[in-house]
């Protein structure tokens, strides 16, 4: 049996017949004539005697080729050694030697005797063997299915970098596989048929925040491709204006009580005096036999205590004095003659109660609403002196002097229950992704639930000028779902902010240039024989990173991610041997990394980044380079991921801070309506 072993090499054999070597000592040309004496050919003669040849007088045929077979493997990859094996057999099934001729009918293909037949390209190839003196006949085996790429996919919609509005993002694009056709199609994971022509249309239901959308498709030969592109969904919010919420203070009847405590224990009486006395007289009476007349000219107490108990829509404050007593000048007129006298007013404990009401009266303000509607006395008494009250009738002191004591705890205590609660300005400078940023809140609406009083704040944010041939983008992401309000909590007071604000941050750093960074072989401190792993022949790796949207941070469920949707990332290196930098690659990248809340060393709100994951989006240039490209996509990304996650450094989200109060958090998660608030539980300490 004459079988050859080939191995391929590379080359290009379209319909070209390339004679294939017959290994044997004893080798015929074209006429039939040997290496020895006499002749063994169509005369049928075998070169001795002459008389053994066709014509039959010993009775024996002399062996011919009569058939040849052809093998080869059914698949292959570029670059693959394939053997292919070649039997040629006589009229009585006996394998012959014989010369053959070995062709292939695609390019991409090269043959050499001594090596074999090699795959340089995709395609489909059929092999075929014939017979040099006989081409009648001949064997093919095939296809043999050179499939080392995956499917071309190309997207028309979205862009890259383009701001959707939040709902349904439409994809489509176009899907092809000149080799083993198309096996499966999915977008974001749900299989998708695409018709006729390859071409494909989806429509998702996306999230608002960072987006990648994500195509994936599998040829016949199971080889998988995939692209993406990265958008942001959603609304947004314009640079530069106040924000009339983010942040978010829950105040519970613990911290009330101590802020009204604090206003209470520095009310001065003098002051209260003079607002009582601003509404005298407090009695006044007049007939034709006399006149009467009663002044309030001093109010003293022991202790004022404060308590506040919250309520739907409203919250009571409620104030207790000890030994209150109320000095009132009287005179009376008889005739021509008058009559003074000192009395007072006196009780052991007095009660005023006042319910609050906040009210919004346009965007970012609003007004408290005092109903001082109750005084209660305990044991009210009276001393009138000289004078017990006109006629000699005992004064009711306590029904005169209950209204204008409200009263004038209405202007006393109204202003101090409105500082209390008003009086809180909220700032922190933290560095977001290398720039310093800030922020400024101001309490610009009250809300009263039976849990607590929440104060809620507008926020300016500052930070870097923005740099110049940024894209253009509408603003900060705003995420769907309502603040948190009075949550449930075991500690004193609450803290809330919403991922609006921490976005606005990163968005101000972003557009100061935050991403945008060239970083030089000696920055990167990579292993040249790294370097060389990702870049075959590089000596030397140099990135330029520039950001078309801002990164954006996002929840889902319980868990927090921050999001690069369009992270450009420009290779370029010296080879080995060169003399100046040469592109290397360019890709896009859609970074995402997990997001921890933790209390920071100083006690404040910490949004911890974890290790980047990258979906790196090198595009090939034609059909061909797909396998080249997603190999590129791999080693690119192991390469950038620390990169990228040193960008994402942890940030002091909040530092809790009220006037007179020490707070520390003590637990950090998500809250509102979508999960898209970070709320602290805080303790005094």
């Amino acid at each position: 049996m004459d079988r050859l072993w080939m191995n391929v090499v590379p080359g290009v054999l379209l319909g070209l017949a390339l004679v294939g070597c017959d290994p044997s000592t004893d080798k015929e040309d074209a006429a039939g004539v040997d290496d020895e004496e006499g002749t063994d050919g169509a005369d049928g003669t075998d070169g001795s005697d002459g008389t053994d040849g066709t014509d039959g007088t010993d009775g024996v045929e002399t062996p011919v080729p009569s058939s040849i077979t052809v093998e080869v493997a059914d698949s292959g990859e570029v670059g693959e050694v394939l053997p292919v094996v070649v039997e040629v057999r006589d009229q009585f099934g006996e394998p012959i030697d014989a010369e053959w001729q070995l062709a292939v009918d695609h390019e991409g293909t090269s043959f050499d005797p001594e090596v074999g037949l090699s795959l340089l390209a995709d395609g489909v190839y059929v092999v075929r063997a014939v017979l040099v003196d006989n081409p009648e006949i001949s064997d093919e085996d095939g296809p043999l299915t050179v499939d080392s790429n995956g499917p071309w996919i190309t997207l028309s919609s979205p862009t890259a970098g383009a701001w959707l509005e939040p709902g349904i993002v439409r994809v489509e694009g176009q899907v092809s596989d000149a080799v083993s056709g198309i096996a499966s199609l999915t977008v974001q994971g749900v299989e998708v048929v695409p018709d006729g022509t390859g071409a494909f249309s989806v429509d998702l239901e996306a999230p608002s925040g960072p987006f990648s959308v994500r195509v994936e498709a599998v040829d016949g030969d199971a080889n998988v491709a995939d692209v993406g592109v990265g958008v942001m969904v959603g609304d947004a919010a314009p640079l530069g204006e106040i924000r009339s919420e983010g942040i978010e203070l829950l105040l519970t009847s613990t911290v009330l009580d101590q802020l009204m405590n604090e206003r209470a224990e520095a009310l001065n009486p003098l002051l209260v005096t003079l607002l009582v006395a601003s509404y005298n007289p407090l009695y006044q009476v007049s007939t034709g036999l006399y006149s009467y007349t009663a002044n309030v000219t001093g109010v003293t107490w022991d202790t004022l205590a404060a308590s506040v108990v919250p309520g739907t829509g409203e919250f009571v404050v409620t104030f207790t004095f000890t030994n209150l007593e109320i000095t009132v000048d009287q005179r009376v007129v008889i005739g021509v003659t008058p009559y003074t006298s000192v009395g007072t007013f006196s009780d052991t404990v007095t009660r005023v109660d006042i319910p609050v009401i906040a009210r919004g009266v346009a965007e970012g303000e609003y007004v408290l609403e005092l109903d001082v509607s109750s005084i209660t006395f305990t044991s009210p008494t009276w001393n009138g002196g000289t004078i017990s009250g006109p006629s000699g009738t005992p004064l009711d002191v306590a029904a005169l002097v209950g209204p204008d004591l409200l009263s004038a705890m209405s202007g006393v205590l109204g202003p101090e229950i409105e500082g209390a609660l008003a009086d809180f300005v909220l700032e922190a400078s933290p560095t977001v992704l290398g720039q310093t940023v800030s922020y400024l809140g101001e309490v610009n609406g009250i809300e009263s639930y039976p849990g607590g009083i929440v104060l809620e704040f507008d926020s300016d944010v500052g930070g870097p000028a923005p740099v110049e041939d940024l894209p253009v983008v509408p603003g900060s992401l705003l995420l769907p779902g309502d603040p948190p309000g009075a949550f449930p909590t075991s500690q004193a007071l609450g803290f809330s902010v919403s991922l609006d604000l921490v976005n606005r941050l990163l968005h101000t750093a972003w557009a100061g240039g935050a991403l945008n960074m060239v970083l030089t072989n000696d920055d990167l401190g990579l292993d040249p024989s790294l370097i060389g792993l990702v870049f075959p022949g590089a000596t030397t790796l140099n990135l330029d990173l520039s950001s078309d949207l801002p990164p954006a941070i996002v929840s889902e469920g319980t868990d927090i991610f921050v999001r690069m949707p369009l992270l450009s990332v420009a290779a370029t290196g010296m080879l080995d041997g060169g003399t100046g930098d040469v592109p290397l690659a360019d890709a896009q990248v859609f970074v995402e990394a997990p997001v921890s809340l933790a209390v920071s060393p100083s006690g404040g709100m910490e949004a911890v980044f974890g290790t980047a994951n990258l979906s790196v989006e090198v595009a090939p240039t034609e059909p061909g380079g797909v396998s080249a490209a997603e190999a590129l996509e791999d080693r690119l990304g192991a390469v950038a991921a620390p990169l990228v996650s040193s960008l994402l450094p942890s940030i002091e989200v909040f530092q809790p801070a009220v006037p007179g109060l020490n707070i520390r958090p003590e637990t950090l998660g998500l809250g509102g309506s979508d999960q898209s608030w970070i709320v602290a539980e805080c303790s005094l300490y």
